[in-house]
C-alpha cells in the first residue's frame, strides 16, 4: 500500500472506547463518521494528548491505561489531526514510554477516511490509519 504523504512523520495517538461502546461500534464510528476517541490525561492543569513515534509504544500505553474490558487501538495522525486536537484546547506531548496515567477520552472529529489494520499478535487491538484528506 503506498504511503500517504500527509502521514509521513509517523506520530501516533492511543484511542479507547472508554467502556462506552463495543469494539465494532467504535470501528463503525471511526470508519463511517470519522469520530476518533483519543486518550488524554491531565497534568499541571493541562489536558495532554500523548503522541508516540512508534505504534507499539502507543498500543502499550493504551493497554496500560485502560481496563481490560475496554476496546483500544492506535491511530497515526496527520499534522491536520494534531492541529485540530490543539484547537480543541489540548496540549500535545511526545512520550517515549507507556507510563501509567489516569486517562480520559476526547472525541476527535477527523476530516479523512480511516482504514483499519490488525497489529498482529496483540489480541483485540487495532491499528488505524487515515487514508485521505478531507
Amino acid at each position: 500500500m503506498p504511503t500517504n504523504p500527509e502521514f509521513n512523520d509517523g506520530l501516533y495517538v492511543a484511542i479507547s472506547n472508554d467502556g462506552q461502546m463495543t469494539g465494532n461500534e467504535m470501528l463503525r464510528e471511526l470508519k463511517e463518521h470519522q469520530i476518533c476517541p483519543v486518550m488524554y490525561f491531565e497534568e499541571g492543569g493541562q489536558r495532554i494528548v500523548p503522541l508516540f513515534s512508534r505504534p507499539n509504544i502507543a498500543l502499550q500505553f493504551a493497554k496500560r491505561n485502560t481496563p481490560r474490558s475496554f476496546q483500544i487501538g492506535i491511530m497515526e495522525t496527520s499534522p491536520r489531526d494534531r492541529e485540530k486536537i490543539e484547537a480543541d484546547g489540548y496540549v500535545l506531548k511526545e512520550i517515549d514510554w507507556p507510563n501509567k496515567r489516569k486517562c480520559s477520552v476526547h472525541v476527535l472529529f477527523l476530516e479523512q477516511e480511516v482504514e483499519t489494520h490488525n497489529m498482529g499478535p496483540v489480541s483485540n487491538a487495532k491499528f488505524f490509519r487515515g487514508t485521505g484528506s478531507g
